[in-house]
């Protein structure tokens, strides 16, 4: 999709998340991050109508920022995922599922930590 919006769940993470698509080479993909102002915990037990309301808001915010893509960027939303996915018709993509998907593809593939140089076992080579 062409751009994506970050979805976190307090103000306070806005700041760093910003910095870290700028850092990462996504500050012309990132189109704004933005916060739900709920508090982490109360992620886990949201009632339909607080769920709704917080499909609402990521649907606002998609259409202000014109994103096609949502990112979590709280691990307190990993279990909305396929919810907002469904209701919002778009990929949302949830940042511990895709970290969690990562490593099981290392995992998968037998990679591990390289021993040349940095991390050899013989520092006399």
């Amino acid at each position: 999709g062409y751009g994506f919006a970050i979805l976190t769940a307090q103000s306070k993470s806005i700041a760093i998340l910003s910095q870290n698509a700028i850092n990462y080479g996504f500050e012309r993909q990132c189109k704004g991050v933005y916060a739900a102002c709920i508090p982490v915990l109360a992620l886990e037990a949201l009632s339909e109508s607080e769920r709704a309301h917080l499909v609402a808001r990521a649907e606002a915010i998609l259409q202000h920022s014109e994103a096609e893509v949502l990112v979590f960027g709280c691990a307190g939303l990993t279990q909305q995922q396929s919810h907002f996915s469904h209701k919002l018709n778009l990929p949302v993509v949830d940042g511990v599922r895709a970290g969690v998907s990562m490593l099981e593809g290392l995992v998968r593939n037998k990679l591990q930590t390289s021993k040349r140089n940095t991390f050899q076992t013989n520092t006399m080579a």
